[in-house]
């Protein structure tokens, strides 16, 4: 059963910068100095990670939110580790203004491990590339 196909463009636009269409938005893309770039604005890899944690962070909102937890002001800090290939770990720290009742954390947790992001790279998603 295919999913419903949805779509993006990423296009040049002057050395190793680009801008990403995404619907009615404009997000800038750029690379380091080293490898390019001029740093003016998040890297791909960095984009990547900033959706493993803006999921895991609306995860816990829609989680606690529906329960009565403040959630304004909570945040979600992602740090990672890679080779020249790959991340190889990353680790999410969320945290909300008010702290979270301890009877509310696993389930939190477990709604948080089912993030779309990251079930989508835990399912081995297949990603194809052509060239014309």
């Amino acid at each position: 059963m295919a999913g419903r196909e949805q779509r993006l463009e990423v296009r040049l636009i002057d050395g190793a910068r680009m801008v990403a269409k995404i619907g009615d938005h404009e997000v800038s893309i750029d690379l380091q100095e080293k490898l390019g770039g001029t740093d003016s604005a998040p890297s791909p890899t960095e984009l990547f990670m900033t959706s493993i944690a803006a999921c895991k962070l609306f995860y816990a909102y829609r989680f606690l939110s529906r329960r009565g937890v403040a959630t304004n002001g909570g945040t979600s800090t992602i740090t990672w580790e890679s080779n020249k290939k790959a991340v190889e770990v990353a680790k999410v720290q969320l945290e909300m203004p008010e702290g979270v009742d301890p009877e509310l954390v696993e389930g939190c947790l477990k709604m948080v491990r089912a993030c779309f992001v990251t079930a989508s790279i835990e399912a081995d998603m297949k990603i194809e590339a052509a060239l014309k």
